[in-house]
């Protein structure tokens, strides 16, 4: 859509842009669409720590996406290296307004909670180490790579063919312990 002045395009904004607060994402992926403007496919929000205030605010822009969204439902997540399962239960747990937290080291975490877990007193019963395990076997914990390789298999935007990197989906990676919570 081509907008000629700088009217048109306050009008325009006028029209498309909702009454409430704007969301706050960090990265966007869109597709075109010959009919409209471009069709968002997936919003995410970059938190490379948390504390539960700003945890809570992924989860309020998940909630304000669902409300806020025209058609079909993009792909939210959070991008992390947060180290601690109490803070990435807090976006993981399921409330529904985030699909995935994308870890950015996820097998460095996996490996430093089990050898954390190991020096514990009661090492199954290690309160992190099976939250950790849960939203692992979950899978609401997810690698960097998993985000990577779902972004590769979107259309190019000249309707080409994409083709996903490495060709599969990244295998999963491994609970060190061997719990499934």
């Amino acid at each position: 859509m081509q907008i000629a002045t700088e009217s048109e395009l306050i009008e325009t904004l006028k029209r498309e842009m909702p009454e409430e607060s704007l969301l706050k994402i960090d990265i966007s992926v869109a597709l075109p669409r010959r009919d409209g403007p471009d069709e968002l496919v997936i919003a995410l929000s970059s938190k490379w720590s948390l504390r539960t205030d700003r945890a809570q605010d992924c989860v309020s822009q998940g909630s304000k996406l669902v409300a806020l969204r025209r058609g079909r439902m993009p792909h939210f997540g959070v991008i992390t290296i947060e180290p601690r399962p109490a803070m990435l239960k807090i976006l993981a747990d399921g409330s529904g307004s985030i699909d995935y937290v994308y870890h950015l080291d996820l097998p460095a975490l996996a490996v430093t909670i089990e050898t954390t877990a190991q020096s514990a007193r009661r090492p199954d019963s290690w309160s992190p180490r099976l939250t950790f395990n849960r939203l692992m076997g979950q899978r609401r914990i997810r690698d960097f790579d998993d985000l990577v390789w779902e972004v590769s298999r979107l259309p190019r935007a000249d309707g080409g063919a994409s083709t996903p990197i490495s060709g599969t989906a990244p295998s999963a990676v491994s609970n060190p312990s061997g719990d499934e919570q």
